[in-house]
């Protein structure tokens, strides 16, 4: 029993290293970074205000592109 709890909290702290190392990698703090904006953009109102507001032309040209 104290073995799986030994190895538990080694995996655990392994993890956390390894997540360490990987935002402190150049690539890791770019996928990071873009992760962070596409969650904020989806899950926050306030990003999806700006995503909606950024699309509107989009939005309104497909509309008037379809009355034809």
């Amino acid at each position: 029993m104290n073995f799986t709890k030994a190895s538990l909290a080694g995996n655990v702290t392994g993890w956390k290293a390894l997540n360490l190392v990987m935002k402190a990698n150049v690539l890791g703090i770019v996928i990071t970074a873009l992760a962070g904006l596409v969650a904020f953009l989806t899950r926050t109102q306030e990003g999806i205000d700006w995503v909606s507001a950024k699309t509107k032309v989009v939005v309104d040209g497909s509309r008037q592109l379809n009355c034809f």
